[in-house]
Order: C-alpha cells, then structure tokens, then sequence
C-alpha cells in the first residue's frame, strides 16, 4: 500500500488541490489494505493448517507420543482463522491509513 501511495502521490495532490476530501482520497487506499491484509490471512490460515495437519500425522506415527492427546484441527480451526482475519484486516486497514497521512497533508 505504501508503494501504491508513493506511486500515486502526484494523482493524491491534484485531487487535494481540486477540492477532494481526504475521506475522498483515503477510502481506496484503505479498502486496498483490508483486502491486501485479508487475503494474507486467509493463506497464513491455510498454510498453519496444512503445517498443523502434517504435524499431528507425523506425531501420531511416534510410538512414545502415543499416551498424549492432540487437539484436532476441527476444534481450534475456527478461533484461529477468525483471530487472523480480524488482525490481518485491521493491520491492512491500519498500514494503509498509516501510510496515506504523509501524503495528505498538502
């Protein structure tokens, strides 16, 4: 998103100096974060559930580890994708938002 803004910087300042709000200006940016931090947590969701699928075959052929109990993935699959999609929303929304103050202020 910073590279986008940095980019994008002399469209940002021909829109401030037409008369554009900063709500105007800021709403893409920001909806660019969300969907650049939301896409990201839906393949790090992915990812720690595939590694976490292979961790628990690989410890269950472990004759030792036979007495431990392992949570399934059904049972924390939902807090843990939930946990990263709100924060990985909110820290898109929150970068971009970051990222656009220096260039808004004309």
């Amino acid at each position: 998103v910073r590279l986008t803004v940095f980019n994008r910087r002399r469209e940002i300042n021909i829109m401030k100096y037409i008369g554009a709000t900063d709500r105007f200006i800021r709403i893409p940016f920001i909806l660019e974060g969300f969907l650049i931090g939301f896409s990201a947590s839906i393949v790090s969701s992915i990812i720690v559930f595939l590694g976490y699928t292979a961790l628990l075959n690989l410890l269950s052929r472990n004759v030792e580890l036979k007495m431990l109990e392992f949570v399934s993935l059904g049972e924390i699959a939902f807090p843990i994708a939930t946990l990263f999609i709100v924060f990985g929303s909110l820290i898109g929304v929150l970068g971009s938002a970051i990222s656009m103050r220096k260039h808004l202020q004309v």
